[in-house]
């Protein structure tokens, strides 16, 4: 577990679009050379703002900050993703989308994150982490934490979302600060953060996404197997 030391929030616009309040999804689409013994590795450092492919940092692939109707915020501070915002009853999302090259499938998937929460984040928020396979239906919430105004709470979960998932051939992660239920306020900007690190490179990633893939058939390969096997069962019969 890292060490946990506040700093101030600085928000800073960068490359890639994080969407608050809205469901507009970061892309992060995979070529056939990304699979190396059917797995892609793919994790986010958000000290030094990259995310990382199989240990190797991806150039470019950064996180934004950006600023919703209400006022709210997802910025990237100098560790973890935080949000703040200025009226209580609203909320501000990220989500990414993880795509796979074309004929290959999930088999698997664990996903490893982290929350935080500092004194002074007021009570009863939520951060929260949801997966879905369409951008649309986001009832599958895998990971929570509700903040506390008083205590350091530092959460590492890691879950196995591969009955989720398995068979799809692309995923989404939405990551929510939920400043709608009753409490004392919205907290102070940076109190409570996500993917939070105090390590650069690929070893302080806490954001960390293990793909399993499989090849689908192609539709010749498929037909060819059924008419072998039908043909072995006819002869099985005989």
């Amino acid at each position: 577990m890292n060490k946990l030391s506040k700093h101030l929030v600085s928000r800073v616009a960068l490359m890639m679009l994080a969407a608050a309040g809205v469901e507009q999804a970061t892309a992060m689409t995979f070529g056939v050379n990304d699979i190396v013994n059917n797995k892609i590795q793919l994790n986010f450092n958000a000290k030094d703002n990259l995310h990382y492919l199989n240990g190797s940092p991806i150039s470019g692939s950064t996180f934004a900050t950006t600023v919703d109707s209400t006022g709210g915020t997802v910025c990237l501070g100098g560790e973890g993703i935080v949000a703040s915002s200025g009226n209580k009853g609203t909320s501000q999302s990220f989500v990414y989308s993880f795509i796979l090259p074309a004929g290959y499938a999930i088999s698997s998937l664990s996903v490893e994150s982290r929350f935080t929460n500092f004194p002074g984040a007021g009570v009863n928020d939520h951060l929260r982490l949801f997966v879905s396979t369409d951008n649309l239906n986001w009832t599958n919430e895998f990971a929570t934490m509700t903040s506390d105004n008083y205590n350091i709470l530092d959460s590492n979960p890691t879950t196995n979302l591969t009955a989720s998932v398995s068979g799809a051939t692309k995923y989404y992660i939405k990551g929510m600060f939920d400043f709608t239920d009753p409490g004392m306020g919205t907290g102070a900007p940076g109190t409570f953060q996500i993917f939070r690190t105090d390590n650069i490179g690929n070893a302080g990633c806490v954001f960390e996404n293990a793909i399993g893939v499989t090849a689908i058939p192609e539709p010749a390969s498929l037909a060819l197997l059924l008419g072998v096997g039908g043909l072995l069962a006819v002869r099985r019969r005989r």
